[in-house]
């Protein structure tokens, strides 16, 4: 028995066994087993799911994504289009309002005034009566001592409105539409229809171009 105490640690020595931590009551070993389950169980990240599913299952063919990108740009064209525009309506009534000032200013210079005067005409080289005006042209009835013009007869006069002049006088056929720069500036002071008649023929082939011109208007 000498022999084999000879191998055993002494007392005091730093060789003694620790003692193993009391085991608590009730308490189970975990086997390599339990461990398993436990990792399986657990909740790991798995692979991303999509939450809308794709629209197509099968592949598509050229034909066809062509027609479905035609179909969504016209669709969204057209809700382009249906939407209010702002700047739209807004110059809706601008370009009213200047459509009804230009017609206004082309009234103006376009309408006819009644006008009253003897005044020379350069191309007809003949005085003339003027009875209507615009801001650019004048309508007039031109006078002559010849029977007919242009292989028409011309309205003959009982007077010559010439103040002096003994020869016969007409009233030229046609009615003399120039503009303002063919008449002369200053207006004729010797010249003018005295004779109620021919006043009343004068007056009345006046009066006939003027229904014309309404009639051509409506």
């Amino acid at each position: 028995m000498g022999f084999f105490n000879l191998f055993k640690p002494k007392k005091g020595s730093k060789k003694s066994k620790r003692k193993a931590p009391a085991k608590k009551a009730g308490a189970k070993r975990t086997s390599s087993t339990s461990r398993k389950t436990v990792s399986r169980n657990s909740k790991v990240p798995g692979p991303l799911t999509l939450s809308h599913p794709p629209k197509y299952k099968t592949p598509m063919t050229s034909w066809q994504t062509a027609q479905e990108l035609t179909s969504s740009k016209s669709s969204g064209k057209a809700k382009a289009t249906k939407a209010p525009n702002n700047s739209q309506k807004a110059k809706k009534p601008l370009i009213q309002k200047l459509t009804s000032i230009l017609r206004k200013e082309v009234k103006k210079r376009t309408e006819f005034h009644p006008k009253d005067e003897y005044r020379y005409n350069h191309d007809t080289q003949h005085i003339t009566h003027v009875f209507l005006e615009n801001e650019s042209e004048y309508r007039a009835v031109g006078f002559t001592t010849k029977e007919k013009t242009f292989g028409k007869d011309n309205m003959p006069l009982n007077k010559n409105p010439k103040r002096g002049d003994t020869r016969n006088s007409y009233v030229r056929n046609g009615i003399v539409a120039d503009s303002k720069r063919s008449f002369s500036r200053k207006t004729a002071k010797n010249f003018r229809v005295t004779d109620t008649l021919d006043k009343a023929n004068l007056k009345s082939k006046e009066r006939n171009y003027r229904k014309q011109q309404k009639r051509k208007k409506e």
